[in-house]
């Protein structure tokens, strides 16, 4: 069948479930970055450098991403992903030294790529233009629930059992997106798919459009992740709090982040696609230099953590919709240069904020994010929508759905 012009929650499921699993396999390892610190007599910002490496490995797996995703669809990239996350979690948690831990990650990492470009792509190539932007909605707003309940379980397993036994919060998620890609996600025709002569991240590097996409995108995810890697940290230290107490603070961020992305869909029909991403990025600057630079009680960070939670989902669902306009037939070439951003994002963010941390301590890590956020949105105002870009040809049907 061709993409569904329905709000079908069975062809939606399998697509959060995997960026449930991806964001988990990422959010899971902050928060052991102190005990993985003290483990291994390593500084905080060279224990954090472990997303670096996880991160440098699924960019190079972009490369590959979207030109599978092309031609065996979704489905079949979402199983590889879901197995590749569980063993590279396994192999961390089995680690016997420092250097072993990072080389784990390198398989995390191409899980992670695997899941959350299949994630996404899902939704262009399951879904008719009708209901795209609502499954890209769902598909951000959920993946939430990994810092939601997933750094919980990480927190408490870290404290009551172990480090190591944090590893079994991805493990477990990679597993069920594996199982639920196999049992819900439909099947594609490769046979019938068409083979462009460019797919996949080169398709996308070869749009001007979607190339400028990716280079606010990039911009925005390199300075979202200085924050967020070393948000855990920045509790523990600041305020002296268990890192179980910090898995049940961090997800309140997650729940703020849940309910902005949900509004996006209603937003975007009142707002531009650019506006909704303006607004979301400058607040998430603007608020995240006063929570690094101004902290005078446990209550009040997490109180202005849930601003930057909205704004972040505003702004992830809005890019998101915004990037699946510039390809709309190539779904998987989009969602490939949004997770070659993310993760080259990662890889850069680690690194400036391990840097900036290092130096000039947590305050520099907040002015960095109101820098970046706000040279994202001035990229970012160039890209056209929907209705601005031009209509591509139209094309003959590629592909079809063999039968669950």
């Amino acid at each position: 069948m061709r993409p569904s012009p329905d709000r079908d929650i069975r062809l939606l499921f399998p697509l959060p479930i995997a960026t449930i699993a991806s964001q988990s396999s990422m959010a899971s390892v902050p928060p052991l970055f102190v005990a993985i610190s003290a483990e291994f007599d390593v500084s905080i910002g060279t224990a954090g450098q472990i997303r670096s490496v996880s991160a440098a490995s699924a960019v190079l797996c972009t490369l590959l991403v979207g030109g599978w995703i092309h031609r065996h669809g979704a489905r079949t990239v979402m199983i590889l992903g879901g197995m590749l996350a569980a063993i590279g979690a396994g192999l961390c948690a089995a680690s016997p030294s420092f250097a072993m831990l990072a080389a784990g990650q390198v398989v995390v990492g191409a899980g992670i790529c695997c899941l959350l470009a299949s994630g996404f792509a899902g939704a262009g190539e399951f879904f008719s233009p009708e209901t795209r932007d609502w499954a890209i909605g769902w598909v951000v707003a959920l993946q939430s629930l990994a810092w939601i309940v997933g750094v919980p379980l990480v927190g408490l397993l870290a404290d009551h059992v172990g480090w190591r036994a944090g590893f079994a919060v991805p493990a477990a998620f990679s597993l069920i997106a594996m199982t639920s890609a196999i049992l819900f996600a439909p099947r594609i025709d490769r046979d019938a798919r068409a083979l462009d002569e460019r797919t996949g991240l080169f398709a996308a590097l070869a749009d001007r459009s979607a190339r400028r996409w990716t280079i606010g995108e990039l911009l925005a995810f390199a300075v979202w992740t200085a924050e967020i890697t070393y948000i855990a940290s920045f509790y523990i230290e600041t305020y002296g709090i268990s890192e179980s107490l910090v898995g049940i603070l961090l997800p309140t961020g997650s729940v703020a982040f849940l309910v902005g992305s949900a509004l996006a869909e209603r937003t975007a029909l009142r707002i531009s696609r650019r506006a909704m991403l303006t607004i979301g990025a400058l607040g998430m600057g603007s608020v995240a230099c006063v929570l690094f630079n101004f902290h005078p009680a446990v209550a009040f960070t997490v109180s202005i953590g849930l601003f930057i939670g909205v704004f972040a989902g505003l702004r992830a669902a809005g890019s998101s919709m915004l990037a699946l306009d510039q390809l709309p037939d190539k779904p998987g070439a989009m969602m490939a240069a949004r997770t070659a951003a993310v993760q080259v994002g990662y890889l850069i963010g680690a690194a400036i904020g391990g840097v900036a941390l290092d130096v000039a301590g947590y305050g520099m890590v907040g002015l960095i994010m109101l820098v970046g956020m706000a040279g994202s949105a001035v990229v970012m105002r160039g890209v056209p929508s929907r209705t601005e870009r031009p209509a591509a040809e139209p094309q003959p049907a590629t592909g079809s759905y063999a039968e669950l």
